[in-house]
């Protein structure tokens, strides 16, 4: 087994200090300290071998390229949506003319202009998330020169994993992790150009083994080559359609801000071709989900094969089941918090709030 070092715990990590006694299992520093240099040799000597390349099965580079071509499909199915609602509201325009002869004018000028409101508005409905800008979540970059114990930890998990290096750690209150492209797409084809997300909830709340064995998972998906690239490109169009199903962005303040000022009807006409148009992308996004199940499916198990060969399967085991734990923690927090808000005593330190409640 290529890692071997479990006395300490990952927040040792950040902090620099040798973990106290509990029966809680919560950390409490004591006065011994560990020189950041000595705890540093010490964590990177921990992580040693090599875990060997596994060469994909032909059925899952078929099932890559199947899928792949599929997903990719979607976006155009959705332009399509939208060349043709406009379309057909072109036509409307142009060809039903005849609607406004006779009697009984005020009637048939409504029942002209309001499907041409009415197409003019799923489109621009439908533009919409292609368009708006999405709410960013907050994190920090960490430095090298303030934390080089972590960055050496994490470095030595890549090489043994064989993944390249981050290129940039950040961190964020979520209880996860997660390994990407830096630059998106830019950096798709370049291979390692990587950034590693840590939520601190699992620095906080897993010993070292655990930590290690999720950067191993993560660093896992990046040994995976053009699956990983592909990969890339089906989970970000699975999550744009999930985040604009789901997802509130500037346009949907705009129109909420409309809704409340002088045009409430025109606002509601609005608010419910919105709703339509997610609708829509709705049922893209569920056939999404049925068709890149397979692939997803197979990359996580990979990479929980290469946590395994990792960290042990005893330590995967505890990690799973940690990691629910930790959720659990992280949904109780969500619930107390605004009610914390209310009486204004919010707490000082957010994962460890978490991992008390986990």
């Amino acid at each position: 087994m290529p890692f071997g070092f479990e006395e300490s715990r990952a927040i040792d990590i950040m902090t620099g200090m040798m973990p106290g006694g509990s029966e809680s299992g919560r950390i409490t520093p004591t006065r011994r300290k560990v020189s950041r240099h000595d705890l540093a040799r010490r964590l990177v000597d921990a992580v040693r071998g090599e875990i060997p390349p596994r060469p994909a099965a032909p059925l899952y580079i078929l099932g890559m390229v199947v899928v792949g071509a599929a997903v990719l499909c979607l976006p155009a199915l959705y332009l399509a949506a939208i060349g043709a609602v406009g379309t057909l509201t072109v036509l409307h325009a142009t060809h039903d003319l005849g609607v406004l002869s006779g009697q009984g004018m005020r009637g048939r000028v409504i029942i002209y202009v309001l499907p041409i409101l009415a197409g003019a508005a799923l489109v621009v409905t439908m533009l919409k998330p292609l368009f708006a800008r999405r709410r960013q979540a907050p994190y920090t970059s960490l430095n090298p020169r303030d934390e080089p114990t972590l960055f050496a930890f994490v470095h030595a998990v890549a090489d043994v994993v064989g993944a390249p290096r981050p290129r940039r750690i950040d961190i964020t209150c979520d209880p996860n992790a997660a390994a990407a492209y830096r630059r998106g797409l830019l950096s798709l084809f370049g291979g390692r150009d990587l950034i590693l997300v840590i939520g601190l909830p699992l620095v906080a709340g897993m010993n070292t083994r655990q930590f290690a064995g999720v950067l191993a998972h993560e660093f896992g998906h990046f040994t995976q080559g053009a699956g990983m690239r592909m990969t890339y490109l089906i989970r970000s169009i699975h999550h744009w359609l999930a985040r604009v199903v789901y997802e509130r962005d500037a346009w949907d303040d705009a129109i909420a801000r409309i809704c409340t000022g002088g045009f409430g009807i025109f606002g509601l006409g609005v608010q419910l071709t919105v709703w339509l148009a997610r609708r829509i992308l709705w049922v893209l996004m569920v056939v999404s989900e049925a068709i890149s199940g397979f692939m997803l499916r197979q990359m996580e198990f990979d990479a929980d094969r290469c946590e395994t060969l990792f960290a042990g399967s005893d330590a995967f085991a505890s990690t799973v089941e940690r990691l629910q734990q930790l959720a659990a923690g992280a949904h109780l927090s969500a619930m107390e918090l605004p009610e914390r808000a209310r009486e204004r005593r919010l707490p000082d330190d957010l994962p460890a709030m978490m991992v008390g409640l986990a």
